[in-house]
């Protein structure tokens, strides 16, 4: 099996590179965030199974998002359709308006608050509408040994003295990066060999706090 992971300078894309390249049977072609605008010429040329991107902004490297990045979606996309790969992307809870009491849903409604969780959406929407072989994982609190995730910068401005201003209502499920690299493993490994498990999932740490006590 071949695959294409993007971003594998993140923490989640780090770790799912550990996993993958351990593994005889996986040839893992690797991008860093700095190769990022490579992507789509990298899939026309090695023809993945899977394409895995793990630069997500607001889980990896940057915390804004701007329409540079949809278009790189979208570019991405056509790539991916034309040597016939499967997409799976990493998504963020982001998307929602975060006010529910309960664990959200995949099903629940999409409601997106801030301008960083619109643009998620929009590019949710973009692969979900490119192919029947997309598998879009949303996740959110993302910790790991590399940069990137909510709590890496969070810990980064507490580290080095930064003023930060937390809200005590806030609820999350601070969720190891190589938890959910695992999960992604053995995702891929279940749709190669034929598992009909593509669509929308979510998946986090089980325990939840509030942004002020994952600091704590």
């Amino acid at each position: 099996m071949k695959v294409l992971v993007l971003g594998s300078d993140s923490s989640i894309g780090h770790d799912l590179c550990d996993i993958m390249l351990s593994q005889e049977t996986i040839n893992c072609v690797v991008l860093t965030k700095d190769d990022a605008e490579l992507a789509g010429d990298t899939v026309l040329r090695h023809e993945p199974d899977f394409v895995i991107n793990c630069y997500t902004p607001g889980l990896a490297y940057i915390s804004a998002i701007d329409a540079r990045h949809v278009l790189w979606v979208e570019k991405l996309v056509v790539a991916v359709e034309a040597v016939g790969a499967a997409l799976v992307h990493i998504s963020s809870s982001q998307i929602f308006e975060g006010i529910k009491e309960t664990p959200y849903l995949e099903t629940d409604e999409i409601n997106p608050i801030s301008d960083i969780g619109r643009k998620l959406y929009q590019v949710e929407k973009i692969i979900q509408q490119s192919s029947s072989r997309t598998f879009v994982l949303r996740s959110g609190w993302v910790f790991g040994s590399r940069q990137g995730g909510f709590l890496d910068r969070l810990l980064a401005h507490v580290e080095s003295g930064d003023e930060i201003r937390l809200q005590s209502n806030l609820d999350g499920a601070p969720t190891p990066s190589e938890d959910l690299a695992r999960v992604i493993n053995t995702v891929v490994w279940q749709l190669y060999y034929g598992a009909d498990c593509w669509g929308v999932y979510h998946y986090s740490g089980s325990e939840v706090t509030t942004s002020m006590g994952s600091v704590s």
